[in-house]
């Protein structure tokens, strides 16, 4: 049986331990790395999330101002509309008494007493 040499053996697993601390090491830097992106990334995420948020917001008020304004335009178009109605009845109304006196007036000019 040959015989192993205590320091040399120890030298050996030395060697194997520090290729397992530069591999270890190496795993490291990369992870850093990956988790050091993963964070940009979920800075930019919420950066977009938070920007999309602001522009859906405005939207949200220039609706809400168009659709007040269209109500505001209706209400008046109506009221306008209702104005002229009761225009053209007085209208009317005027017409028909003014017929009905001239048909009168007819009446009394075609039949003398």
């Amino acid at each position: 049986m040959a015989n192993i040499d205590p320091i040399q053996l120890m030298q050996a697993q030395n060697e194997k331990l520090k290729a397992q601390q530069e591999h270890l090491m190496a795993n490291k830097a990369s992870l850093e790395h990956t988790v050091s992106e993963v964070m940009k990334s979920s800075i930019d995420f919420r950066t977009s999330i938070f920007n999309l948020d602001k522009r859906l917001k405005e939207a949200n008020a220039k609706l809400e101002k168009v659709e007040k304004e269209l109500a505001d335009l209706k209400k008046k178009e109506i009221e306008e509309g209702e104005k002229k109605l009761a225009e053209l009845k007085a209208q009317a109304e005027e017409g028909k008494i003014q017929g009905e006196l001239d048909l009168q007036k007819a009446n009394a000019d075609a039949d003398p007493v």
